[in-house]
């Protein structure tokens, strides 16, 4: 556990576990409509964090966790395929809820490397005009980009997988199958690297 926040029935906070945790509040996108428990997670630059919300007794509960652990549990288990393989979490709107695997070379090109450590970063899968982990070149626009297939997939169904190449976020062909999660709202998306 990293931090909590107390909230009162409407929502206010009336206490934060310490300054890390009015930093995290700030960042966490709580949809009022639901009592979603599982939050979407903050991606920092070093740092992945998974925001938990519990209610009871006219009381909401916020529990931030570090999500170093899940993070390799992930990265081991890509490990035993033959090609490189990235599992990813992602909105309809193509935003990133994971870390990459290639993310400190990929923050250079997007101009984010000096993010600040406690500033979640906003990072979207859409298609580059060039592959990103050979190009020497800063890109400030990537939000303007076109979105990549499989987010594109996304919009019709709530699983599914793409059998042809397409070009990933990073710009290399890669092959992809994805699963929504409604405890989460977000779709895990498994990339292999086709190239």
């Amino acid at each position: 556990l990293l931090a909590y926040a107390v909230l009162d029935q409407d929502q206010r906070v009336l206490r934060f576990s310490s300054a890390v945790a009015s930093n995290y509040f700030s960042q966490t996108r709580i949809p009022s409509e639901s009592e979603q428990v599982f939050l979407r997670p903050l991606v920092f630059p070093a740092q992945w964090v998974m925001p938990l919300r519990v209610s009871q007794s006219g009381q909401t509960l916020l529990l931030w966790f570090d999500a170093t652990k899940l993070q390799r549990q992930l990265q081991q288990l890509t490990l035993s395929f033959n090609h490189a393989t990235e599992f990813l979490f992602l909105d309809q709107q193509a935003e990133l809820y994971s870390r990459s695997r290639y993310q400190t070379p990929l923050l250079a090109r997007l101009g984010q490397d000096s993010t600040e450590p406690y500033q979640a970063l906003r990072l979207y899968a859409k298609r580059p005009p060039e592959n990103l982990l050979h190009s020497k070149q800063r890109y400030l626009d990537a939000g303007v980009w076109p979105l990549t297939s499989v987010v594109q997939q996304l919009h019709q169904s709530a699983s599914g997988f793409l059998a042809s190449h397409y070009l990933n976020y990073l710009g290399r062909p890669s092959l992809a199958a994805w699963q929504y999660l409604s405890q989460w709202q977000l779709y895990a998306v498994i990339e292999r690297d086709a190239s």
